[in-house]
C-alpha cells in the first residue's frame, strides 16, 4: 500500500444503475443451449431491433433514453459477445446521487492535537467533493463504544460544521462497533446510488472483536454493496489491517502522522476506480456479477463517450459530452462464464436510472431488468437457532448437500434440521432444530426430606411449595433463592431458618425481676446468683430445667422453704436464784414468724420469761413475740420448777 495515494475516487461513484446484468446459477449442458446468437434481454417493451422502457414514447424526446442488450455470437468456448446500446435523447444528464459515512477513530492514542488534524482533513476531504453531487454524509466515531455524532443529511454546511466542532472521547479502539453503527446510517440512505465508509483509525482493534472478526465484517459489508475507503496513520497502524479492511488497492492510503491527512484526502474526487476518470461519474453502471469474468471491449463507437470495466462492474459514461441530440452508442462486449458447462437463464430484477433532461427537470425512470443467471450451482447454508452461520456449500442442483457435525445449544437437544437437503434445487437455507431440556429441580428441607420435586425446561423457573416449618425456627427463603435452570444439570433447593431467641425471665418469689436473657433455641440459660428472702431459705428454681429452651418465652421462679427454728426453754438454776440449768428441760420447733405454743410448755405462756445465752439472764421475752431465729428462753419463775 501506498504512504500517500493519489486516488480515493472510489468514494463518490455519483451515478450508478446496478445490477443491469448479473450471471448466477442455473442447469444446463452447454452455454448455447440458452444462450443463442441474436437472443435479446429487454428492459421493457420491444421497439424495432432493440428495447426501451415502458414509461417512454415510440419517439425519443428531449431527455428520454433506451437501453438494450443482444447476444451477438456464442464464441463456443465458454465466452459470447454481447451487444449493449445506450439510445438516447437530447439533454440527458446524469444525476449524482450517494452515501458517504465518515467512520473516525477516536481512541486514546489519538490525542486531542492529531484529534483537531484529523477533523481538518476530513473538512478538507468534504470541500473537494464536487458541488453537484447529491451527497447524503453521516459521522459516527468509535473508541471503547461507537456513537453517531450525525445522521444522513445533504446539508453539506452542517456536515462542515458538525465535523469542525467534533468532540473528543478517547477510550479503547472498538473498531468493531463503529463498522456495525456506520452500517445502521448507510442503511437509511433511500437512494439509489453507492454507499461510502471513509475509515480513519490509528491503529489495530483493541475490545469489542478482534482484527479478524472485523476483517470478516468489512467482507459483509463489501458484499452488500458498500465500498469501504480505509486511512491509517502513525507508528502503531498496521498496514497490512489497513489493506485488508480496504474495498481495493486503490481505496487504501497510510500516513505518518494524522497531519498528512489534510493532503492526502482533500484530492478531488473525479470516479469509480483508476480506470474511471472526469465524467465518469455520470452513466450507467452494469454489474456482470461474480459468475462472469470480463474479457475485453471489442468495440466502441459512442464517440466522446465509452464503457469501461471495473471489478466486473461495466461503466457507461456519456463523456465530456453530454446527449445534445438523439444518437444511438454501441458496445461490443466479450464475457466469459466461469464453469463452462453452465447453462443460462433470465430471472426478474430491475434498475433505476436518474438524470436531469434538457429542461432541468430531475427524471427518474424504472427498468424491468431480466437477469441472465446461472445456476447448476446452488449454495446451502446451514445456520444455528440463532442465524449463525454453521458451514456454506456450493453443490450441483439435484445432489445432496452434507450436514455440518451436529451444533450444540446450551440447555437444548440438537433434533436435526427444519428442511431436507438430499435433493438441492435452490439456494437454501437449512437451519438447526432443537428441543428443550427438562431438569428436576428438588426443593428440600434442612434435614435433607424432600419436600417437592418439579421438571423444569432450561431457562424456566420452578415454583417453590408453601414455606416449611421447623421447631424453634423461622424460615428465610431458599438457597439458591432464583430456582431458573442456567445449568445442563438438576437443581437442589434448600431450605433456610434463622433460629428463634426467646427471653428467660428469672423472678423472686414477689415477681421481682432477678434476671432476663436472650437465649437461642435448644441453648440454655444462665441462673443469677441464689437469691435470698428472710425466714426462708432458696431451695432452687421452677422449672428446674432451663437447659433446652424451646418455643416460648419461659419465666424461671425463684423457690424457697419458710425456715424452721429451735427454741430451748431452761429453767432456773436450783443451786440460785439467778443461775440457769446446764440443758434445757424443753424444745420446740417453731416455724418463722409464728408464735410459740405455750400450750407445749410446762411453765406457760404466764410465766416470766427471759432470754438467754444459757448462762445468764438477759432482757425480758414478751410470750407474744412471733419466732424469726433459734431462740433460748429462761424462767424465773418458783413456780415452775415445780415440773
Amino acid at each position: 500500500m501506498k504512504k500517500i495515494r493519489r486516488s480515493i475516487s472510489m468514494l463518490l461513484v455519483l451515478f450508478t444503475l446496478c445490477g443491469l446484468v448479473s450471471f448466477g446459477a442455473l442447469a444446463g449442458t452447454n452455454p448455447s443451449a440458452n444462450v443463442q446468437n441474436g437472443d435479446i434481454w429487454r428492459y421493457g417493451a420491444t421497439i424495432g431491433s432493440h428495447t426501451v422502457d415502458d414509461d417512454f414514447d415510440t419517439a425519443l424526446g428531449a431527455g428520454d433514453v433506451r437501453l438494450s442488450q443482444q447476444v451477438i455470437a456464442d464464441n463456443d468456448n465458454g465466452s459470447f459477445d454481447v451487444e449493449l446500446k445506450v439510445q438516447g435523447g437530447a439533454g440527458i444528464k446524469a444525476v449524482p446521487e450517494e452515501a458517504v459515512v465518515f467512520l473516525l477513530d477516536e481512541s486514546g492514542s489519538i490525542g486531542t492535537a492529531q484529534w483537531t488534524q484529523l477533523r481538518t482533513a476530513c473538512v478538507a476531504m468534504l470541500d473537494s467533493m464536487r458541488s453537484d453531487v447529491n451527497a447524503y454524509f453521516g459521522i459516527v466515531k468509535f473508541g471503547t463504544t461507537a456513537s453517531t455524532s450525525l445522521n444522513l443529511t445533504n446539508n453539506r454546511a452542517l456536515v462542515r460544521s458538525t465535523l469542525s466542532n467534533l468532540s473528543y472521547g478517547a477510550g479503547n479502539t472498538n473498531l468493531l462497533a463503529g463498522l456495525n453503527m456506520a452500517e445502521q446510517v448507510l442503511n437509511t440512505f433511500t437512494g439509489n446510488g453507492p454507499k461510502h465508509i471513509v475509515l480513519i483509525t490509528d491503529g489495530s482493534p483493541n475490545t469489542g472483536g478482534t482484527a479478524a472478526q472485523c476483517i470478516q465484517k468489512v467482507g459483509q459489508l463489501k458484499s452488500s454493496g458498500i465500498y469501504i475507503y480505509a486511512a491509517g496513520f502513525g507508528a502503531s497502524v498496521s498496514v497490512s489491517f489497513i489493506n485488508q479492511l480496504a474495498s481495493n488497492s486503490e481505496s487504501s492510503v497510510y500516513a505518518s502522522s494524522a497531519s498528512q491527512l489534510n493532503n492526502l484526502l482533500a484530492l478531488p474526487v473525479t470516479g469509480y476506480g483508476a480506470a474511471i476518470t472526469n465524467n465518469a461519474t455520470r452513466g450507467v453502471a452494469v454489474n456482470m456479477g461474480s459468475d462472469i469474468d470480463f474479457v475485453s471491449i471489442i468495440s466502441n463507437n459512442g464517440g466522446g463517450a465509452s464503457v469501461t470495466a471495473v471489478n466486473g462492474t461495466l461503466y457507461w459514461d456519456p463523456g465530456s459530452e453530454d446527449l445534445t441530440s438523439v444518437r444511438t452508442l454501441v458496445y461490443r462486449i466479450q464475457m466469459r462464464l466461469t464453469a463452462l458447462d453452465q447453462g443460462f437463464k433470465p430471472v426478474g430484477s430491475s434498475a433505476v436510472l436518474s438524470y436531469v433532461d434538457n429542461n432541468g427537470r430531475s427524471r427518474s425512470e424504472k427498468f424491468d431488468i431480466p437477469k441472465v443467471q446461472m445456476v447448476s450451482s446452488v449454495t446451502v447454508i446451514f445456520r444455528d437457532w440463532d442465524g449463525r452461520v454453521l458451514d456454506t456449500q456450493s453443490v450441483k442442483k439435484g445432489t445432496a448437500a452434507v450436514a455440518p457435525a451436529n451444533p450444540k445449544r446450551t440447555g437444548y437437544t440438537f433434533t436435526g434440521w427444519d428442511l431436507p437437503f438430499s435433493n438441492i434445487t435452490a439456494h437454501t437455507t437449512v437451519t438447526a432444530q432443537y428441543t428443550v431440556n427438562y431438569y428436576n429441580v428438588n426443593f428440600v428441607d434442612w434435614d435433607g426430606v424432600v419436600l417437592k420435586t418439579e421438571r423444569v425446561a432450561f431457562g424456566a423457573a420452578a415454583t417453590p411449595p408453601a414455606d416449611p416449618r421447623r421447631y424453634g425456627y423461622t424460615f428465610t427463603g431458599w438457597d439458591p433463592a432464583d430456582f431458573t435452570i442456567t445449568a445442563e444439570a438438576d437443581l437442589t433447593v434448600t431450605a433456610q431458618y434463622e433460629i428463634n431467641y426467646y427471653d428467660v425471665v428469672f423472678v423472686d418469689w414477689d415477681g421481682n425481676v432477678l434476671k432476663t436473657e436472650r437465649v437461642a433455641f435448644g441453648s440454655s440459660a444462665t441462673a443469677p446468683a441464689d437469691p435470698g428472702r428472710t425466714g426462708y431459705t432458696f431451695i432452687g428454681w421452677d422449672p428446674a430445667d432451663f437447659t433446652v429452651i424451646t418455643e416460648d418465652d419461659l419465666t424461671v421462679t425463684a423457690l424457697y422453704k419458710i425456715n424452721i427454728y429451735t427454741v430451748s426453754f431452761y429453767k432456773q438454776s436450783q443451786d440460785s436464784n439467778n443461775s440457769i440449768a446446764k440443758t434445757p428441760y424443753a424444745t420446740q420447733q417453731v416455724t418463722y414468724n409464728e408464735l410459740i405454743d405455750w400450750t407445749k410448755i410446762s411453765a406457760g405462756k404466764n410465766a416470766v420469761w427471759y432470754v438467754t445465752d444459757g448462762k445468764t439472764y438477759g432482757a425480758k421475752f414478751d410470750p407474744n413475740t412471733p419466732i424469726t431465729g433459734d431462740l433460748k428462753l429462761a424462767v424465773k419463775d418458783q413456780n415452775s420448777n415445780q415440773q
